[in-house]
């Protein structure tokens, strides 16, 4: 809201400039003010701004706004117009410091439709000059100094993007104010699209056009003027404008890189955001789960201090490949009990998987370094947060720059945030299937904690996956998540990597695997689809104050929400009404209830949700009155206080473990049923082919293995409890397994019918050459019968038949019996038709 007493005052032209005398001095006194423009090389100096005005120059066309309170300048705004173009460029805004965070820059751009920028633009309008896009520049807070702003960028950004402001994603140069100044090249070139219509796209015929004519207007353009405007105007998609001046062409070439750049549109970006976690997590922990089939992957074992990975050999049947390596009787003594304990009576005897700790390595700590920027995209838009390595540093993170060499010996520093996490290695085996389910648990230390945006960054391993571009986009950044083993920091290792130095084994493809899944020669990042969250709430604090009143308000919070949720899953749905009233009583309310909606799905964005959504995201599987489950797409996510086996495994399997083996056996049963379609699929696709040569044998075999897959591997409710027995249930249906294992059998069905038709058919084939056989024999008993009639009938005369006569009889026989034999396997052909041929 702005201050009371305020007033908007237009200065457009000469008279303008009369009538507001006594407020141009002020106005450009605030304006030169070291707290708001300290670069010099950033500020055009005030008398060509006003000669402008009072010449009436249309290169550009400049106007002023002053922003007064009790009739003293506050605040202001340089407003350019450039005709040629159709654009506006925002040139100066400007604030006293004294008034700052009071919304005056949001009533000069937004809210005041009679003075504001918004009534200047309707103004130009309405006098015939229409506006296609409107621009500023503002500080790039990774090129910019510290100390060499009036306001840190990352702040001015953060007030920009809640106004909607947008990014042109180029390499934006602005060109020297006058000819004392130099370039600049630590700006972004931003738009505010919700002044003239199209919030995501703008024309680059537009935006050329302006660099053009912003670039001539301060004396910097190369070449003639409408030249370069007409190689703007007519540029199309596919051809070369080449520009005279060399930053204009270069921010062309940039605009390449864009994805609609090939319709002639570039699309905005949103403007970057600091992270600005709120929420430390003491004990909390996250569970990615590598799933390895053995039977397509052979693992090697790393022997000695060589490094190097022998192949394990092979093993007898009903046994765990890894036994006699591990010294594994099944028996583990920390989830032994636990696993016991779920399972239900049938499978208790014979349990048809088991869960154990594997052998630790000599580190239980690693240091994760996140990148200085992370992607992602959020209901269409694409988003980017940022740290910086200047700054207040939280006590839970570290943000440094660290040294990293590049292919060819090049040496780059590069910002990263650094945690520090304790690590544990987990599997859960399935005897028949022959897949093992790697749990690699990273897990809070108490002293120190994990923030809310470290976490799901961590979770991006497995879920999140509508914020990513493509799936091998996501895969690059992920690899740009760095883990750094302590005493040996001068190696980075990716997650796979990691994942070998913790458990001495490296798989590799097996050469005799047959299986119809293509998958990658060696174990990758695409391992992990699936994962596990579990926080203990009650070692949850506040970023900010972390004293014992914050900790009983956030105790508040989370009771509050556990109750809610509670009463969702009894029917008794809390209104809207209820929940503001909740957020009005503690102001924590609301940022707890979207970052553990965040949590639960993945999302890095979940500020922007409001109560609908997050009441429909936090939709538990089980709730009471200190904790909650959730199911999400590939997450399995457990909220609560108090809970004794987390605490009981913290510190031996990092998490808890009547989370993981339900998890396991979800992401087991996944693998499976996927593995079914695939080679339900491959069948009927080999087989419908037009030319396709089918052995029936391999067809037998196939619709064998798909059978083995989903009525023997695949495993059904394991569970004794109804809160396990629930999650497993919901699970296959809400990660579309049930779904996927119907069309499997769906699949398999037309397989057999395929089979029975073959079958049908082979049995047509062999009645036609028993039928031809037959006939074979019957041709020589009827010409022996035949002939012998003829001479008997013929009498001494005929008692040396002739040879020819006989040759004759015998031609009318076979051409009969080719002809019977030709209907024969034209009946025999119409029911098989000739889609596929048949080898048995």
């Amino acid at each position: 809201m702005a201050p009371s007493g305020h007033a908007l005052h237009w200065i457009l032209n000469p008279a303008d400039l009369e009538a507001h005398a006594a407020l141009v001095d002020p106005f450009f006194a605030l304006y030169a003010h070291p707290d708001n423009f300290p670069d010099e090389n950033e500020r055009e100096e005030p008398r060509f701004i006003l000669r402008r005005i009072r010449e009436g120059s249309d290169n550009p066309h400049t106007h002023l706004i002053a922003y007064t309170i009790d009739g003293s300048v506050r605040g202001g705004a340089i407003f350019e117009y450039y005709p040629r173009s159709a654009c506006c460029m925002l040139t100066y805004l400007f604030v006293d410091k004294a008034v700052r965070g009071t919304g005056i820059a949001r009533t000069l751009i937004e809210t005041d439709h009679e003075r504001g920028i918004p009534a200047l633009v309707e103004h130009f309008q309405s006098q015939g000059r229409p506006v296609k896009a409107v621009f500023f520049e503002t500080n790039n807070p990774f090129l910019t100094p510290v100390g060499n702003d009036s306001m840190a960028p990352a702040d001015r950004l953060t007030a920009f993007y809640q106004l909607g402001a947008k990014r042109v994603d180029i390499d934006y140069v602005q060109p020297p104010l006058d000819s004392e100044k130099g370039p600049v090249t630590n700006l972004y070139l931003c738009t505010f699209p919700r002044l003239t219509g199209d919030v995501f796209l703008l024309s680059i015929n537009t935006l050329l056009c302006f660099l053009v004519e912003f670039y001539h207007s301060l004396e910097a353009l190369r070449g003639d003027l409408q030249t370069e405007l007409d190689k703007a105007t007519t540029w199309t998609p596919g051809t070369a404008p080449g520009f005279e001046t060399m930053e204009i062409e270069g921010m062309y070439e940039s605009l390449l890189r864009n994805a609609y750049a090939a319709s002639g549109v570039t699309y905005l970006q949103q403007l970057p955001r600091q992270e600005a976690p709120q929420l430390v997590f003491g004990r909390a922990s996250v569970c990615l789960e590598l799933l390895v089939d053995e039977s397509y992957y052979r693992a090697g074992l790393r022997r000695g201090g060589s490094g190097a990975f022998l192949p394990l050999l092979g093993r007898a049947d009903n046994a765990d490949p890894l036994s006699a390596h591990q010294q594994n009787d099944r028996f583990c003594v920390v989830t032994h009990s636990f696993e016991t304990d779920l399972l239900s009576y049938a499978y208790q005897s014979a349990p048809p998987f088991y869960t154990r700790c594997f052998n630790f390595p000599k580190f239980r700590e690693v240091m994760v370094r996140f990148p200085q920027t992370v992607t992602f995209v959020s209901e269409g838009r694409q988003e980017m947060f940022y740290v910086l390595a200047e700054g207040e540093q939280q006590q839970h993170a570290t943000v440094r720059t660290v040294a990293r060499c590049r292919r060819g010996g090049e040496v780059v520093h590069e910002v990263v945030k650094e945690i520090r996490l304790k690590v544990f290695l987990n599997y859960s085996y399935f005897f028949s299937s022959e897949i093992r389910v790697w749990h690699l648990v990273f897990s809070a230390i108490e002293g120190t904690g994990i923030d809310e945006i470290d976490l799901i960054k961590l979770m991006k391993f497995f879920s999140g996956s509508q914020e990513s571009k493509s799936e091998g986009e996501k895969i690059r950044e992920l690899r740009n998540i760095k883990f750094v083993i302590p005493d040996r920091e001068e190696k980075e290792l990716n997650v796979m990597e990691l994942f070998e130095e913790l458990s001495g084994i490296r798989y590799a493809k097996r050469q005799d695997h047959s299986g119809e899944t293509e998958q990658p020669e060696r174990l990758s990042i695409d391992a992990i689809r699936t994962g596990i969250v579990g926080i203990d709430t009650d070692y949850c604090r506040f970023t900010a104050a972390g004293s014992a009143e914050e900790g009983e308000r956030i105790r508040e919070v989370l009771a509050q929400l556990f109750e809610n949720l509670r009463s969702n899953e009894e029917g008794k749905k809390v209104s809207s009404l209820d929940v503001q009233r909740q957020y009005a009583r503690n102001k924590h309310a609301e940022y707890v209830f979207e970052a553990f909606c965040g949590i639960t799905l993945g999302i890095l964005d979940f500020d922007r949700m409001g109560f609908e959504e997050v009441s429909d995201t936090l939709i538990p599987r089980s709730a009471t009155e200190s904790s909650f489950l959730t199911i999400n797409r590939g997450v399995l996510s457990s909220f609560g206080y108090g809970d004794s086996v987390f605490a009981a495994s913290v510190n031996t399997i990092g998490i808890n473990p009547y989370l993981q083996i339900p998890s396991a056996v979800l992401a087991h049963n996944e693998y499976v049923v996927n593995d079914a379609f695939a080679r339900s699929q491959a069948v009927l696709e080999e087989v419908m082919g037009d030319e396709s040569v089918v052995d029936i044998r391999k067809l037998e075999a196939s619709r064998k293995q798909i059978r083995q897959l989903l009525n023997i591997d695949f495993l059904p409710n394991v569970f004794q409890y109804p809160t396990e027995q629930d999650l497993f249930e919901y699970g296959l249906m809400h990660r579309g397994i049930l779904e996927k294992r119907t069309r499997t059998l769906a699949n398999l069905e037309q397989i057999d019918n395929l089979i029975d038709e073959s079958n049908a058919n082979l049995d047509h084939r062999y009645q036609f050459w028993v039928n031809v056989l037959l006939m074979v024999i019957s041709i020589f008993q009827i010409y022996e019968v035949v002939t012998g009639l003829i001479t008997e009938i013929g009498g001494p005369r005929l008692n040396t038949f002739p040879i020819m006569m006989k040759l004759v009889v015998l031609l009318v026989l076979i051409a009969i019996s080719v002809y019977i034999a030709y209907r024969l396997y034209r009946n025999s052909s119409i029911d098989a038709g000739k889609r596929f041929i048949l080898r048995k």
